[in-house]
């Protein structure tokens, strides 16, 4: 992947749900940032949303990969056009 935190956000999803925050926090990165590329691998169709939570007045989001850890040529390019 071009992008380092939206290969291990598909990583992490290819194995289990998790939530933007929950990424960042593994990831030692900004929820904003992850939460951004969570958004295009979304976008992408590369993850779904699984299910919502509220915490604190907010919605937390889950999702999961909806494709296996290899990716076919045509999502790999979608995935690297996404990230020119």
């Amino acid at each position: 992947m071009s992008h380092p935190v939206r290969a291990r956000a598909l990583r992490v999803l290819n194995q289990r749900v998790a939530s933007p925050s929950e990424l960042a926090a593994e990831q030692d990165a900004p929820v904003g940032d992850v939460a951004y590329h969570v958004r295009v691998l979304r976008e992408l169709g590369m993850i779904k949303l699984v299910s919502t939570r509220q915490v604190r007045g907010a919605t937390q989001h889950f999702y999961r990969s909806v494709v296996p850890p290899h990716l076919d040529e045509e999502l790999w390019g979608k995935l690297l056009a996404s990230c020119a």
